[in-house]
């Protein structure tokens, strides 16, 4: 019986029995991971502030609006008034001018039933498309 204890004691140190000290465990690595990049925006023209001007003092000429935005999509001229219409993705900018002065401005869905862009987006939209 001595033997089987003498034994037993031996077998518990060189198999490491429970309540023993043992060596910790090996930490497990945790996978952290940064946070996605966040994509920058482009720059914002600013222009649709001048285009808001529309009908009132400081109201842009429209060779001005045409260096800013580009040649129209569709440019229609009749006397001393013009209907310029420009096309972005998601709407489109409608500008009128009488006698080279900008009238109105309206930013339109593309899309029958859309809902209408705010006028500064759609002029950021159409200056973004043109400038690619």
């Amino acid at each position: 019986m001595r033997n089987a204890f003498a034994f037993a004691a031996l077998a518990a140190l060189g198999l490491g029995a429970p309540g023993c000290a043992t060596a910790p465990a090996p930490a497990i690595p945790v996978a952290v991971s940064a946070p996605a990049p966040v994509e920058a925006l482009p720059p914002r023209s600013g222009y649709g502030a001048v285009i808001a001007r529309a009908g009132g003092a400081g109201a842009p000429q429209l060779s001005d609006v045409v260096r800013r935005l580009g040649e129209a999509d569709i440019d229609n001229r009749e006397g001393v008034g013009a209907m310029l219409t420009y096309r972005a993705d998601a709407c489109a900018l409608v500008l009128v001018f009488a006698s080279d002065t900008l009238a109105e401005a309206h930013a339109l869905p593309r899309q029958t039933g859309g809902a209408a862009p705010a006028l500064d987006d759609c002029v950021e939209a159409v200056y973004a498309r043109n400038r690619r």
